[in-house]
């Protein structure tokens, strides 16, 4: 996960299953708020897949190849939840904590 939005970078997070490595991005704003975190039901602005054995630079994106697939479908489902299990760790650590916004 990179939630760093300094420079107009895009939130990112991404998950990798065996030789598939699999990226999201959504646009950021800046400056951002809890809200602005969750993904839920929000369409990725932009998606990767890479084959790790085949191209380890990661330099050719399968998405379009793999629409449609067992395997995309798997990294999105489990990228989402993972995303939904920082955000409620995210809840959990703001009911204790005190954070100042930037």
């Amino acid at each position: 996960e990179s939630l760093y939005s300094g420079r107009g970078n895009p939130f990112a997070e991404g998950i990798r299953q065996g030789k598939w490595k699999y990226i999201r991005m959504f646009k950021s704003v800046v400056p951002y708020s809890e809200v602005d975190l969750d993904f839920t039901n929000r369409v990725p602005d932009f998606e990767q897949l890479f084959d790790l054995e085949e191209d380890p630079g990661e330099k050719n994106n399968l998405i379009l190849d793999h629409e449609g697939s067992e395997i995309l479908a798997i990294l999105r489902r489990r990228c989402a939840g993972y995303s939904k299990e920082l955000n409620r760790k995210r809840e959990k650590y703001l009911e204790k904590h005190e954070v100042a916004t930037r």
